[in-house]
């Protein structure tokens, strides 16, 4: 996912890994939508690539308003 938004975003600074926290006690985590497939009859309208793009470009377009709005 890292990957995908540094391309997304063009930034060139690369992943840097850290040692884990004393709190990060999970060692492995996967994602899947199994589960809401199988009790809701769910099916995702769009590939997350072309989400992470979506979301990208709606920030990209609207941050001069993002900016105003958060200045005191």
């Amino acid at each position: 996912m890292a990957n995908l938004v540094n391309e997304t975003t063009g930034n060139k600074a690369g992943i840097q890994f850290v040692p884990r926290r004393d709190w990060d006690v999970k060692t492995r985590l996967l994602s899947s939508i199994d589960k809401a497939n199988k009790l809701l009859d769910y099916e995702p309208q769009k590939k997350f690539e072309d989400g992470v793009k979506e979301v990208y470009s709606w920030f990209a377009e609207n941050w001069s308003n993002i900016i105003k709005d958060v200045e005191y």
